[in-house]
């Protein structure tokens, strides 16, 4: 523990309250509990159409976790190091982890700048989407084997963290976890009442995306593989949470856009469609599974850790959408299949994934990197 200032300041560059999010403040929430004195530092840039504020400020304060925001104008702004920095030097932390690859360059800016901070960084993936961000993305792979620790989210992102030059003594495997609040029930009520304001019958096929639009997580598959679905299955649809309407002519597709809590949306699909190019973990996978839904995915990343193929759902190849509608189809045209593949999903990632299992593997974490806080930290040049 720190006797001087805060424990941990968790860095975050975003902007929604969303699945990474919500972890970081449960998250920070087991650590205080333990006795630690975390902080969320929430990296943000306001544009015209977004709040004021960063959403992940409200949840953080609904869950009693001091949270602060960042301003970070632009890419190449000093704005966000600049008030990173003082920050810092306010707050006088042990540890400062980051959880992207902008704001793991600024948490090594700052320990350059002079500041004696731990760095530790939780590696979601890469994602290769722009110029701009390969960029930041090639800085990242060379700092990340400067960290006194690195988080892989999957064993699939811990050997690419190794590949990148990370000693493998400072790499730690820990998979995201499944929210605390997902325990609770409500699923009939749910299922009903979202498909009854979609105007579907119990009966009819509904077809789940959920995540960014984003060239990685292969959503431009799925809008390829669904007309070959949808013609010969008219009645099926689409439901695509998270990404704005691109006004597609495509018959069957619902938009959604963005949903502060996905469960009813994921109780009303029969199956989840995970299309993804890259991934390091596969968030939509586990959260589909952990309601008992089948899944559909890319055999790519960290999904194959998550989906058992013929066991909780199928895997195709990644950017094959004949496959991906072809191991649809399949799945539509037995039903009690892919209901034992989504129960026995949501059984094996409840047994691995719940926060009761992963979030004591935090707290022990940092008791075992902050016991030492007066040696010399192997990271620091």
């Amino acid at each position: 523990m720190n006797p001087t200032g805060l424990d941990i300041v968790f860095l975050r560059s975003s902007v929604e309250c969303a699945g990474i999010e919500r972890r970081l403040v449960y998250t920070a929430q087991a650590l205080a509990s333990a006795g630690f004195r975390p902080e969320l530092g929430l990296l943000y840039r306001q544009q015209s159409g977004r709040p004021d504020e960063h959403p992940a400020v409200r949840f953080a304060a609904e869950h009693r976790v001091p949270a602060v925001q960042i301003l970070d104008p632009a890419p190449w702004s000093r704005r966000a190091g600049t008030s990173l920095r003082a920050l810092l030097q306010q707050k006088h932390p042990l540890v400062v982890h980051s959880n992207d690859y902008r704001s793991d360059v600024l948490a090594w800016a700052a320990r350059g700048s002079g500041l004696d901070i731990m760095l530790v960084s939780t590696c979601h993936g890469h994602t290769g989407a722009t110029a701009r961000v390969r960029l930041y993305e090639f800085l990242d792979r060379l700092l990340l084997p400067r960290f006194d620790c690195v988080i892989g989210v999957s064993e699939h992102q811990c050997r690419l963290l190794r590949r990148w030059g990370v000693p493998a003594e400072r790499i730690v495997h820990l998979p995201n976890f499944i929210e605390p609040s997902w325990e609770a029930g409500g699923a009939e009520v749910w299922r009903a009442e979202t498909r009854r304001r979609l105007g579907l019958g119990e009966q009819a096929p509904l077809l789940g995306y959920f995540g960014r639009d984003s060239r990685e997580k292969g959503l431009d598959v799925l809008l390829k593989a669904f007309p070959l679905i949808h013609r010969e299955r008219p009645d099926v649809r689409l439901a695509v949470v998270g990404p704005a309407d691109r006004r597609s002519s495509t018959e069957g597709i619902i938009w959604a856009g963005f949903q502060p809590d996905i469960r009813p949306w994921l109780y009303a699909c029969d199956l989840v469609i995970v299309p993804s190019l890259r991934e390091a973990f596969g968030l939509a996978a586990l959260e589909a599974l952990a309601l008992g839904r089948p899944v559909i995915a890319s055999r790519v990343g960290g999904l194959p850790e998550l989906v058992q193929d013929g066991a909780s759902g199928r895997l195709v190849p990644p950017g094959d959408a004949v496959a991906l509608a072809e191991a649809v189809r399949e799945a539509l045209a037995d039903p009690e299949q892919a209901g034992e593949w989504g129960e026995a999903g949501r059984r094996a990632v409840w047994s691995r994934c719940r926060a009761e299992v992963i979030l004591p593997q935090w707290v022990a974490l940092y008791r075992k990197l902050t016991s030492g806080q007066g040696e010399r930290r192997p990271g620091r040049a």
